[in-house]
């Protein structure tokens, strides 16, 4: 599958799961677990993602410095890793405080 499409799907889980959040109050720990599972779904994503980046020279530059990480992220296979990233850690965080404002008392 090409990047665009990997990125396009990544999007489209991905607000699932704010969409879910945000009817929360509904069911609150359903939509907690559905939010967190699909955070999982995108963070084996995103780690299968780095392996064959890692693995098939997706980078094709030195990680380890900043030059070589700007030169990494001009190509979209490592853009597309960095995404996958970024969605399942802000979902994850999302479940995180919507499960933490409940127990706080915290209205939705």
């Amino acid at each position: 599958m090409n990047p665009e499409t990997l990125f396009s799907i990544a999007n489209a889980v991905a607000l699932i799961g704010w969409i879910i959040l945000a009817l929360a109050p509904l069911r609150r720990p359903l939509a907690i677990g559905a939010a967190r599972t699909i955070g999982v779904v995108l963070a084996i994503a995103y780690s299968t993602l780095l392996i064959r980046s890692l693995t098939g020279g997706g980078f094709g530059g030195d990680l380890m410095t900043l030059a070589g990480l700007t030169a990494a992220f001009s190509r979209p296979e490592a853009v597309l890793v960095g995404w996958v990233h970024y969605l399942a850690f802000d979902l994850w965080v999302g479940a995180w405080a919507t499960d933490d404002a409940d127990r706080r008392g915290v209205p939705h």
